[in-house]
């Protein structure tokens, strides 16, 4: 079985908000690589951080989980998580009543 594409890219040029770029599907498979940037871009960052979803295909349960996580760890910084997502990754939000934890941004 060959896996559908997937990458994260992380860019915060001149110490700027950082930006994860996720493309593919977030999903149980993909999850673990996007926790770990994230746990590694909110250890070394102290302000609010993007999760860029525009080129997310599809979301399942445990990516959710994962932008729940980053959110309340961000909380506990005073900062945010600001999510771009597409409108796949909007409708999964959406539906699990959970905007409200992020700034909620379109792409």
């Amino acid at each position: 079985m060959v896996e559908p594409p997937f990458s994260i890219e992380v860019d915060a040029p001149g110490g700027a908000m950082p930006v994860i770029r996720v493309e593919g599907e977030l999903d149980f498979l993909t999850a673990p690589r996007l926790r770990a940037t994230l746990l590694d871009v909110i250890g070394r960052n102290t302000g609010d951080c993007v999760v860029d979803l525009a080129a997310t295909v599809f979301m399942d349960s445990i990516g959710m989980s994962v932008l729940i996580q980053a959110a309340q760890r961000l909380r506990t910084k005073n900062a945010t998580l600001e999510v771009r997502p597409s409108d796949e990754v909007r409708k999964v939000l959406e539906i699990a009543g959970v905007t409200s934890l992020f700034r909620y941004v379109d792409s």
